[in-house]
């Protein structure tokens, strides 16, 4: 995240919304160490490709994957769950 001040990002809005997720992140990988987890962390635009990797598996057969355990699961079954799921999978080998 940029060096903003709070000034700054009150003033752009989409600066809140930046520093909000980066909040949330931060909230979620603090409350998985209080509690003894070791998080895994996987970059937002490369999260499935990351998993595959820690996982020991081509990208297009995570994806694979992703998309039978979607099936299972039932909508809402986009972009942000397959990701979410890529990194639990991958947290779980870990």
């Amino acid at each position: 995240m940029p060096p903003w001040s709070t000034d700054d990002i009150l003033a752009v809005h989409v600066r809140m919304h930046h520093a909000e997720g980066e909040l949330f992140r931060e909230v979620l990988v603090a409350g998985a160490c209080a509690c003894g987890l070791i998080p895994t962390k996987l970059r937002e635009k490369a999260a499935v490709e990351e998993a595959a990797s820690m996982l020991g598996l081509a990208r297009t057969a995570l994806e694979a994957q992703l998309v039978a355990l979607g099936k299972t699961v039932g909508a809402p079954w986009g972009k942000d769950q397959k990701e979410a799921a890529a990194a639990a999978l991958a947290a779980l080998k870990a």
